[in-house]
């Protein structure tokens, strides 16, 4: 699990501030609270070696992978919850943070770093960043963990990001490599 990051609290706000000024002229897993009707569950999975907390009602599918990288995404409540796991791999950092935004969309300038730590839990290391456009909203969690490299993302619409950031900052700090 990571630990609590005062700059995860604040996401809602660099958030809701980066959209303001795109529209102007000239971006193991425990129940959390809920973003809406009923709570996060938490979700776990021996093949990825990890667990996270996913929406209510979500639907999860498999991603097949490319490039030897294997996933789910859980679709429910106004948010996509990633997994993705390069087991038996351990990628550097500037690839796991092109991966994170390959899978979000969005180009590197609507992208920052939030916080990054070392030996929290099972996270040899970790990154988290922050990305959005006009669209979508994303929390992005890079690292290792005791077997491979991981991408963990939660994308949702930038208007539900203030509103629900402690659902937000919960599912950052449950996310876990085993």
């Amino acid at each position: 699990m990571l630990p609590r990051s005062p700059r995860v609290v604040v996401f809602g706000a660099l958030i809701v501030g980066a959209v303001a000024l795109a529209a102007a002229p000239r971006g193991g897993a425990q129940d959390v609270a809920p973003p809406g009707p009923g709570a996060w569950r938490g979700w776990s999975s021996d093949e990825l070696r990890a667990r996270m907390p996913v929406p209510p009602g979500a639907r999860l599918t498999r991603y097949p992978g490319r490039d030897g990288w294997v996933g789910v995404r859980a679709s429910g409540g106004g948010f996509d919850a990633w997994c993705l796991a390069r087991l038996g791999r351990f990628e550097d950092g500037d690839e796991l943070e092109a991966v994170a935004r390959r899978h979000a969309g969005l180009p590197a300038e609507s992208w920052k770093l939030l916080d990054q730590g070392r030996g929290h839990g099972a996270w040899t290391w970790y990154r988290t960043f922050q990305g959005s456009n006009e669209k979508i909203a994303v929390l992005a969690v890079t690292g290792h963990g005791p077997r491979g490299s991981y991408v963990f993302l939660l994308v949702t619409a930038p208007d539900r990001v203030r509103p629900e950031a402690a659902a937000i900052g919960r599912w950052h700090d449950a996310l876990e490599p085993f």
